[in-house]
C-alpha cells in the first residue's frame, strides 16, 4: 500500500471507532490528513478555489478543535478527509500513467 492508502485506511478505521479514539489521537490524525490533502494538491496543481467554500478549511478547523467536537464532527471530518485523499491520490495515479508528449 502507499502512503495516501494507508492513511485513508487509518481515516475510516479511526472514524469507524470513534468512541475509543482519544481526542488528542483525533486531532493529530485528522492534522495530518489535512497536510496530506494540501500536499496532494499542490501536487495535482489544483489548489481550491478562494471563491468556493473548501472542505480542507472545514476538516481543519475539527481537527484543531477536536477536543470540544463531538464524535460524529470528528468521525465525518476524518471520512471527508479520506474521501479527498482517495480522489486526489486517483487524480494523481491517472497523471504518472498518463504518458507523456
Amino acid at each position: 500500500m502507499t502512503t495516501a492508502t494507508d492513511l485513508i485506511t487509518e481515516l475510516v478505521r479511526a472514524a469507524n471507532n470513534i468512541g475509543r479514539i482519544e481526542h488528542g489521537q483525533r486531532r493529530r490524525l485528522i492534522e495530518r490528513a489535512d497536510e496530506t490533502i494540501r500536499e496532494m494538491r499542490i501536487e495535482t496543481g489544483e489548489p481550491a478555489s478562494p471563491h468556493e467554500r473548501d472542505l480542507v478549511i472545514d476538516i481543519f478547523t475539527i481537527g484543531s478543535h477536536a477536543d470540544d467536537q463531538p464524535d460524529t464532527n470528528c468521525a465525518r471530518a476524518m471520512l471527508d478527509a479520506a474521501d479527498l485523499i482517495r480522489t486526489l491520490h486517483i487524480v494523481l495515479d491517472e497523471r504518472r500513467r498518463r504518458p507523456r508528449r
